[in-house]
């Protein structure tokens, strides 16, 4: 009878730790997802890709051009993979943390998103996105340039992947410098220039918070935390330093009758907007000083929303848009610069040395970033930098958005 009593006991142990096996998952946090809470990356499950075909919803905010060319290559996918995947346009307003709050809440909004790097670490530690390598990792067939990655990354996971930069540049015609000088290469000789000249110094959009880190950056500033004294030059609404609009109303193809009344001496502007502006009697040049590794560069990058049912197939459709093949004829068309560090040619060096410049800066340095110092803060800046140029916000209240008083 004893003996049937300890394989009774025994039973019962034994179903008590296969009750407690691996098998069962007591990490998963069914909160992981509310904000506030630290997010959790799933679990890693063998994946079953060539099974997922969708749909999906990939959400992006791009020019006609762009819609295009990313519909091109969707196409391309679609007709490879027979998966369903659908742009959709995105307003700036859908990239809020309100946003991405109400979609969770309805399980609604896109699987994939495009959008500008500085929003995805803010949103993935909301919780809104899930780790872009929780899946086996997402696998180019190329090296991603290594200074992109470092403002995905968080607790230990990517949570977007990069898909074009942007870089800032200088557009000028010489002929306008005084005495045919060089462009200046510091703040004191930006000073001396502003002195001789009648025009305002810099042309840029006030709305684009990319040129305004430049010029800072031009001006050998911090772009994120610009100091008093550019914040005031680049303030003055008497227009001797900053251009922000041309005269609309004059004839394009007629020359203006006062260039000092519709002109300045230097554009800012992103590349993608001055390579087919190449034209005999302007110059360009990526906006670095010798004081500055950082440049200032506007990228965008892929994430996958939390919220999503095809995970798998969301990864492998990212995987296609940073494949070397596709890389190549998105920036060909698009005008950005590739993420894939092979695709920058150092026999290129000859005839486009700052790409190559570029290149180098990216496999070694992150670019620069316009979030005050604080991270999550770039839609505050955005705002900030729009007030302070059209006269709304003066260089004391700027400087106060990144005092160290400021949480």
């Amino acid at each position: 009878m004893k003996r049937k009593n300890y394989w009774f006991l025994f039973a019962i142990l034994l179903l008590s730790l296969t009750s407690l096996s691996p098998g069962n998952d007591f990490t998963h946090n069914p909160r992981r997802d509310l904000p506030g809470d630290e997010p959790v990356p799933p679990r890693q499950q063998p994946e079953t890709v060539e099974d997922d075909l969708g749909p999906i919803q990939v959400g992006v905010s791009l020019s006609h051009d762009e819609w295009e060319q990313l519909s091109e290559l969707n196409d391309t996918f679609i007709e490879t993979t027979g998966a369903e995947v659908e742009l959709v346009p995105l307003n700036p307003e859908d990239l809020t943390i309100e946003a991405f709050m109400n979609n969770r809440a309805l399980n609604e909004g896109p699987d994939v998103y495009l959008m500008d790097s500085h929003f995805i670490k803010t949103l993935a530690k909301n919780g809104y996105l899930l780790p872009a390598d929780a899946f086996q990792g997402i696998v180019t067939d190329g090296e991603i340039l290594n200074g992109l990655m470092p403002p995905l990354a968080w607790n230990g996971y990517h949570w977007g992947m990069p898909f074009d930069i942007d870089p800032y540049m200088l557009v000028w015609e010489p002929d306008k410098l005084p005495d045919a000088m060089p462009l200046p290469d510091e703040r004191k000789a930006w000073q001396e220039l502003h002195d001789k000249v009648e025009l305002p110094v810099f042309f840029m959009n006030a709305e684009d918070p990319y040129a305004f880190g430049a010029v800072v950056q031009l001006l050998d500033g911090e772009p994120g935390r610009p100091d008093a004294e550019v914040l005031n030059w680049l303030s003055d609404r008497e227009g001797t330093w900053v251009l922000l609009e041309r005269d609309t109303e004059m004839d394009a193809n007629e020359p203006p009758d006062d260039a000092a009344q519709l002109e300045a001496l230097v554009e800012i502007t992103a590349y993608s907007e001055v390579r087919n502006r190449q034209q005999e009697g302007i110059d360009t040049a990526l906006i670095l000083n010798s004081h500055a590794e950082q440049p200032v560069i506007h990228t965008r990058s892929f994430a996958i929303a939390a919220h999503t049912a095809s995970p798998s197939l969301s990864r492998k459709w990212i995987t296609y848009m940073t494949s070397k093949e596709f890389q190549r004829a998105w920036t060909a068309a698009a005008g950005t610069l590739p993420v894939v560090s092979e695709l920058y040619d150092p026999g290129a060096v000859r005839t486009d040395p700052w790409r190559l410049h570029m290149h180098n800066l990216l496999e070694q340095k992150e670019a620069a970033a316009l979030d005050f110092g604080r991270e999550g803060s770039f839609p505050d800046y955005a705002k900030s930098v729009s007030q302070l140029l059209m006269g709304e916000m003066d260089a004391e209240q700027f400087t106060e958005r990144y005092s160290d008083e400021q949480p």
